[in-house]
């Protein structure tokens, strides 16, 4: 889940895959998943704000959100 840079956009790579833009970190969210619901975290017009952590939050957040995936937004099982 790396977070990428090209020109004035930002993306997120929700999956392991070639891209062409600049890497400049990664994430331990989930931003999409074909088994939540919705399966989008974000909608059209959210606004992020990335900010950085040290390697023990992020360890932790990513522990936290790999019990989320598979559930709905109530964290509900789908």
């Amino acid at each position: 889940r790396s977070v990428a840079i090209a020109e004035r956009m930002t993306a997120i790579y929700p999956n392991e895959c070639p891209g062409g833009w600049y890497a400049i970190g990664r994430t331990p969210m989930t931003f999409f998943d074909p088994l939540n619901n919705p399966p989008a975290l974000l909608a059209p017009g959210d606004q992020v704000r990335f900010k950085p952590i040290k390697r023990d939050e992020f360890d932790h957040l990513a522990d936290k959100n790999e019990h989320l995936v598979g559930h709905d937004a109530m964290g509900l099982p789908t």
